[in-house]
């Protein structure tokens, strides 16, 4: 029995040793990989990272490669004689790197970046010495020189991006109203300075009221977005790309069990030939009931509402009480990334911000099967799904020791995410191969930007990043993505950049890789399909950081009453434990207002972003209502008189109104020099004939206005025979 003992303590002695080798290696590397950048930048300059044509050049390879190996092996040796200049280097290179590219960059929007990526690093590092303000200080100063900068051009690399503001105009106005809430809540506490409690302001309301807030905050999310998106079908604002697909596919589905669609690549195809989403077929029985457009739409709004189960039961097992749950699960309803995802009509991302979310609860919870089920969910959604399920893996790898975040065991935690891993990457390797060689190829053309070899493809960013670092940063704090990356900050309360712990890092993958990485301009906007599952994962993770927080808060009030205890002793020692306790007190006061102030800021700025997001796409929409769209119930009473055993070439906005027919296609995007039957009916709206370039043909091929079916808003044509 002694010599198990024995032995199983020497392994885990050699384990720790491992462990701390590699992570001392991993931390050199960083180190070296910074410095060896900043020093690249001060030789070789700022433009050379951003040729158009070329990504890397010959100076990369030459000037980046050599002197992180030799630093690495510097940095190492330096720890092992303990000599003091290794200590704290990460976040020193860091500034160093930071500070060297606030100079030589044209970009404003970079140098917040750079800012908010040190205040985080400084918060995480645990070490916010005054010796750090300088660095601040000057980062601040090189940020206003930017935005005052004339012209504050972007490199030529970037050209063509859309113009987005630095900060959104509803980003601005949330600040505005936060901060006068914010001061007139500090200004009651001081004239109602709460001496013996630590009691917050939020207990003092009644629970009642966050009953109202979660119920209020459902309408807004579920009633009032998905009256916008009924409104999308019923004013004909809802296109082919991706509502007509949908729509057509589903009703193909409903006939033959097949995901087939004729709109969206001008021929009778799969859709699983261009996305793998096997978890489409879960809608398929309540469409088989109500076979409307409609029901798609509001299965989106009751899908992303649906994730305020598993929000609620993470922060209860987090440990919140109930009334941080209740704002905690009203936040989540009210984040402009979950509302406004679906404003561009149906896509199958939009299972992940539920799935993902009980995905991680049940690794919360230790259950081995609700793990498996969502992570088999989580990869049916679409074939680069395994992105959230490998960060997922990476949380849960690293953090096996984390109760808070999961209840397995560490010997089962381990293996239960290499399995995680292993498996999802062979559904993604198994997915692109698929796409490759018997469907339309996986959409790596998005990454263009960062792709240093076409041949490699994809996995060419990798070398671009590790080389050309800097067009890397520069691509994330891009101009047009910094209003994006304020609004989804401050809806969250900035609290993803407050985390402590190594492992909830990987939450942040999704975000950068989906969300910033590429400069397609739809993967950055808040009203785009591709925000579900990053923003469920900071979300998750805000929740973590927040929960941290209030625990630490808790065990100082016990060190506090525990301090009471020494009231007896002699009077020396007691002005020593109650000067002590003072401090101790006023700390976490503040730390205690600070943290609930960002809570504030989070529910503040999401409410106000997404109200006043919503305000402007309804007025919109009611104008469209009024002057634009035809009556709905005329105008598709019209449209049925076309039979549905026809071939039909129509205008985009039309499609959703005919998705039941079989052969579809969009005039936009039809071939007709392709060799096929002709179209039996076209179907156009008449503002927009001028817009296809094949009209001309189709008169001449012997197309005429059917007048019974058509209006003044539409124009239907049939083939004289």
């Amino acid at each position: 029995m002694g010599t198990d003992f024995a032995l199983e303590h020497h392994k885990g002695k050699r384990s720790e040793r491992y462990r701390h080798f590699l992570s001392s290696l991993l931390s050199a590397f960083a180190q070296a990989f910074l410095l060896s950048h900043t020093l690249f930048l001060i030789v070789a300059g700022h433009s050379i990272n951003f040729d158009p044509l070329k990504k890397l050049s010959t100076r990369h390879y030459a000037f980046i490669i050599p002197p992180v190996i030799l630093l690495t092996a510097l940095i190492v040796f330096a720890r092992h004689k303990q000599l003091r200049i290794a200590n704290r280097l990460t976040y020193h290179s860091w500034l160093l790197y930071g500070c060297v590219l606030a100079t030589l960059t044209t970009q404003a929007s970079v140098v917040l970046g750079i800012i908010l990526v040190s205040i985080a690093l400084a918060l995480y590092s645990r070490h916010n010495e005054i010796a750090y303000l300088p660095f601040y200080v000057y980062l601040i100063v090189m940020f206003t020189a930017s935005l005052l900068r004339n012209g504050n051009e972007l490199p030529a690399f970037f050209i063509g991006l859309p113009n987005f503001p630095i900060i959104n105009k509803e980003t601005i106005t949330s600040l505005l109203i936060f901060l006068p809430i914010m001061i007139m809540m500090l200004g009651w506490r001081e004239l109602n300075r709460p001496e013996k409690t630590l009691k917050s302001s939020y207990e003092k309301i009644p629970l009642s009221a966050y009953r109202v807030l979660l119920t209020v905050s459902l309408l807004i999310h579920v009633v009032w977005a998905g009256w916008f998106l009924i409104s999308r079908i019923r004013t004909f604002a809802a296109s082919t790309y991706d509502m007509g697909i949908f729509t057509q596919m589903y009703h193909y589905m409903s006939r033959t069990g097949l995901p087939l669609t004729t709109l969206e690549r001008d021929t009778l195809l799969s859709h699983f030939k261009i996305h793998i989403s096997p978890i489409l077929y879960v809608l398929l029985p309540i469409f088989k009931v109500f076979p409307s457009a409609i029901t798609i739409q509001c299965s989106q709004a009751v899908l992303t509402a649906s994730g305020f189960i598993p929000v609620y039961l993470l922060a209860k097992h987090y440990g919140l009480d109930i009334r941080a749950r209740l704002v905690w699960t009203s936040l989540y309803l009210l984040l402009p990334g979950m509302i406004f995802s679906s404003f561009y009509d149906f896509h199958e991302n939009v299972f992940l911000a539920p799935v993902l979310l009980f995905l991680l609860y049940f690794i919360a919870k230790g259950s081995t099967a609700g793990t498996a089920v969502f992570t088999l969910l989580t990869l049916m959604i679409k074939e680069d799904a395994f992105l959230y399920v490998a960060a997922v893996a990476l949380f849960l790898l690293f953090g096996a020791k984390d109760k808070k975040m999961t209840t397995f065991k560490q010997e089962k935690a381990v293996p239960l995410a290499m399995i995680m891993l292993g498996f999802g990457a062979v559904w993604f390797g198994t997915a692109l191969g698929y796409l490759t060689n018997h469907g339309m190829g996986p959409m790596t053309s998005r990454f263009n930007n960062l792709i240093s070899s076409p041949n490699v493809g994809l996995l060419s960013v990798i070398p671009t990043v590790f080389l050309n670092f800097t067009l890397f940063v520069e691509t994330l704090f891009v101009k047009s993505k910094m209003g994006y990356i304020l609004t989804v900050l401050t809806s969250l309360g900035f609290f993803p950049l407050l985390n402590r712990k190594f492992h909830r890092l990987f939450l942040w993958i999704p975000f950068i890789v989906i969300n910033l990485m590429s400069n397609y301009e739809y993967q950055y906007r808040i009203d785009f399909q591709y925000n579900y599952g990053s923003h469920a994962l900071l979300f998750a993770l805000a929740i973590l950081t927040y929960a941290d927080c209030v625990e630490a808060f808790s065990s100082k009030r016990s060190v506090a009453r525990q301090g009471a205890q020494h009231l007896n002793k002699p009077p020396a020692i007691r002005r020593v434990v109650i000067n002590v306790s003072t401090s101790r007190r006023r700390r976490t006061k503040f730390k205690r207002t600070v943290i609930s102030s960002l809570l504030l800021l989070a529910f503040i700025a999401s409410l106000t972003q997404t109200t006043m997001m919503l305000k402007t796409r309804t007025k919109r929409v009611k104008l469209v209502a009024q002057n634009v769209a035809p009556p709905f119930a005329e105008t598709v009473e019209l449209l049925d008189r076309i039979p549905r055993d026809s071939i039909v070439v129509a205008d985009g906005l039309v499609t959703v109104h005919l998705a039941d027919i079989e052969e579809l296609y969009d005039a936009m995007y039809y071939n007709w020099e392709k060799e096929r039957p002709i179209p039996d009916y076209v179907v156009l709206r008449r503002a927009a004939i001028y817009n296809y370039q094949h009209f001309d043909m189709m008169i001449l091929s012997g197309f005429r206005e059917v007048e019974d079916m058509s209006s003044d808003w539409l124009l239907v044509m049939r083939r004289d025979d």
